[in-house]
């Protein structure tokens, strides 16, 4: 008796396990699956993923997850353009400025390399083969730039907001966000310099003078990257000038605060040369050409401490 029980239970055993594996197939035809023998006769089922393909990303045919491709989020079940800070206070895609690292040198023209992804900076500008780069001359690899700045929660007005996104494209400032930029602070000159050896490549394609030895004795205390701005700075022209104009200083001063008159002079002359040189006293005509220009708005107080969120909108205002 104990014997015919058993076999008893074992014959529901089986048919409760034949009519779930039957419901199981039914509800796999129901959803428009499909079933297919695997290894040991174990049924694997393969269900079509919704969507089965996005633009701009790919669709894994096993997990159904959406990967987007470079510069773009997901976004429900689709890869949208990556949306950041942008100009004139709205938003637009984050796509780098073309740095020569981004380029190369064809037909005596600079365009991208395949697969780069992004647009202005140095793209379309003149060039040789032989051309100095500014990456290629670091001794160690140069601090990563991330695309990902923001200006959320920026108390600063719509054009000092541009001012920084277009500093932050061109590595004149590194700091991925508004608030942490220091923008109220005031400019030394070794800050100074990495802005300016940034914004003369990168937006005016100048290029260095490398016979030039530019040592200093006041800047080894200074970071390596620092360091490097500051010789690069001085091989540009910038910045090493005593007060005759043409003798190199034994010193940088780089912790030295920069006034208005300084910076002024500098990218004055750095965007004309020694045109409005030999003024009295010796910053005078440089400020009044920056302010007829609508780059420098106020040159009251040339002796005022510069602040680094005023000079990345001077020089916005100078690439415009």
């Amino acid at each position: 008796m104990v014997h015919t029980k058993k076999i008893y239970w074992l014959w529901i055993l089986a048919g409760l396990t034949i009519t779930a594996w039957l419901m199981f197939v039914v509800s796999a035809d129901e959803i428009g699956g499909t079933l297919s023998n695997g290894i040991d006769q174990w049924l694997s089922v393969s269900l079509p993923c919704t969507p089965a393909s996005v633009s701009h990303g790919s669709v894994n045919t096993t997990t159904c997850a959406i990967t987007c491709g470079a510069w773009y989020d997901k976004s429900g079940n689709s890869c949208i353009v990556h949306q950041s800070g942008g100009w004139g206070g709205g938003w637009a895609p984050v796509i780098p400025a073309c740095s020569l690292s981004h380029l190369v040198c064809t037909d005596g023209t600079y365009v991208k390399k395949s697969g780069v992804s992004c647009e202005w900076g140095s793209l379309g500008n003149a060039c040789n083969v032989a051309t100095w780069s500014l990456e290629n001359t670091w001794s160690t690899t140069p601090p990563p730039v991330e695309w990902g700045w923001t200006i959320t929660g920026s108390p600063f007005s719509p054009e000092l907001n541009d001012a920084y996104l277009y500093a932050y494209h061109l590595w004149i400032t590194t700091i991925p966000t508004i608030l942490k930029a220091d923008l109220e602070w005031v400019l030394i000159r070794s800050h100074m310099a990495k802005m300016m050896v940034n914004y003369a490549i990168k937006v005016l394609n100048k290029q260095p003078d490398l016979t030039l030895s530019c040592n200093f004795n006041d800047i080894g205390n200074e970071t390596v990257e620092l360091q490097w701005y500051i010789k690069l700075a001085c091989q540009l022209g910038l910045m090493w000038y005593a007060s005759d104009g043409v003798t190199q200083n034994a010193s940088f001063y780089p912790e030295r605060i920069v006034d208005r008159a300084q910076f002024g002079t500098v990218l004055s002359r750095l965007l004309r040369g020694t045109l409005y040189a030999g003024g009295e006293p010796f910053y005078s005509h440089h400020l009044e050409a920056l302010k007829n220009n609508n780059i420098m708005t106020n040159i009251d107080n040339p002796l005022a401490s510069e602040l680094r969120g005023r000079v990345m909108l001077m020089l916005m205002r100078a690439d415009k």
